[in-house]
């Protein structure tokens, strides 16, 4: 009989079993902030909270969810703030950490109305989610170490290469624009001789720096190769491209470092445009294309952007 007593109730293990079958479904952080809730707002439906999560670059603290009355809804659009706030008087707070990692915080509201054993059941609960966002956080990252160039951030060769077969099938089908605008510095090899590997590579990161900040997030910015860069623009016609390639191109050419009280920079930079539908129909001509126009921008002397030839004729374009 004593035995009997001492086993959890059925309808708490199947709660249980509901929460850990929905976790193993999430594929985003919003996905476990909701899971989470909904799991505590059936379980405790007394009890009220809220559920902060930490951006996986761990820069900004997100307030994404929140339950009461035995009801949990997603925070649309989510509440930032770089330092997460100071929490209100009785809040019980639950640290999120999995592998090493702050995922997040769990703030209960009237800790002194929780009694031990349900406390611990919050606890559980997001440790189980921790467990899960600790594990979308890695596969994240090991995302980004095969899509993007480790001394730039930007996406590498391989990501624009499959990027740009996809966008040029869907213009194809919807007879849309696309515009790859080449970026390539001109004296890079007399800047390393002249100075050194590393100082090549600080000139790559503020090349690097202004890609992020001058193109919206549907455009692609890539690292191709050593030295050379690449930026598509989806939905964007040939005119508009050449625009902001030139104008890129003289703020690339700007670009200067101090370092040890000495400048370094800046160096001459050259563009080349290619579009669909003027200059190609598949991407590897599309590609082609853009790299033509750039080696024939620095042949003629560098500093300029360059539109490529046409490598059809105009009837079949």
């Amino acid at each position: 009989m004593a035995e009997e007593t001492m086993r959890p109730p059925a309808e708490p293990l199947s709660e249980m079993e509901r929460y850990l079958t929905a976790l193993a479904e999430c594929h985003s952080h919003r996905e476990v902030a909701q899971a989470l809730c909904s799991a505590i707002a059936r379980m405790l439906p007394q009890s009220s909270g809220l559920f902060w999560k930490l951006s996986p670059d761990r820069e900004i603290w997100r307030l994404i969810s929140r339950w009461s009355d035995g009801a949990a809804e997603c925070i649309e659009p989510a509440e930032g703030a770089e330092l997460l706030p100071e929490p209100a008087e009785g809040q019980l707070l639950i640290e999120l950490v999995a592998q090493g990692l702050r995922l997040g915080e769990l703030r209960v509201d009237d800790r002194e109305q929780l009694t031990e054993l349900e406390q611990r059941l919050l606890k559980a609960l997001a440790s189980a989610a921790a467990a899960t966002l600790a594990v979308l956080v890695l596969q994240r990252r090991v995302r980004q170490r095969n899509v993007r160039d480790p001394l730039t951030g930007l996406f590498n060769a391989r990501y624009l290469e499959d990027t740009l077969a996809r966008e040029l099938y869907r213009a194809q089908r919807c007879q849309s624009n696309l515009t790859l605008i080449r970026i390539e510095p001109d004296r890079i090899s007399d800047f390393i001789r002249e100075h050194s590997p590393e100082c090549a590579d600080r000139i790559l990161q503020l090349m690097a720096d202004v890609l992020h900040r001058s193109f919206r997030g549907s455009d692609v910015c890539a690292r191709i190769t050593d030295y050379g860069f690449c930026i598509l623009l989806v939905d964007a016609a040939l005119a508009s491209g050449y625009q902001r390639a030139a104008a890129l191109r003289e703020e690339l050419s700007e670009l200067r470092f101090n370092r040890r009280g000495q400048t370094f920079g800046p160096v001459g930079v050259s563009a080349g445009v290619a579009a669909y539908p003027e200059h190609a129909r598949s991407y590897g001509e599309l590609i082609d294309a853009a790299d033509s126009a750039v080696t024939r921008a620095r042949e003629e002397g560098g500093e300029r952007a360059l539109t490529a030839e046409l490598l059809r004729p105009a009837s079949l374009c």
